[in-house]
């Protein structure tokens, strides 16, 4: 049996130039989130928990626009709209 997991909903608490931060409290970097759902398989992700303590939006490279989005609270994400 074969399973496709379409979206998975993540923490990405640290962009990428806090990876030491991230390892000292056991969150995810916006990169490390993306690459274990693409490792996955997973269709789109959709990052979330960003540190109050860092205001400001997360910086996607160009390779990950296609695969990730960013959401914050209160938010709602029509899956759809996620398609290609």
């Amino acid at each position: 049996m074969t399973f496709c997991l379409l979206f998975l909903i993540t923490q990405a608490t640290f962009d990428d130039s806090m990876p030491v931060e991230a390892i000292m409290k056991n969150h995810s970097t916006t990169k490390e989130a993306i690459e274990v759902a693409k490792s996955a398989g997973v269709y789109r992700v959709i990052l979330t928990h960003f540190s109050q303590r860092y205001p400001k939006i997360p910086i996607l490279s160009d390779n990950y626009t296609s695969h990730a989005c960013i959401a914050f609270d209160m938010m709602s994400v029509n899956l759809v709209d996620l398609e290609e």
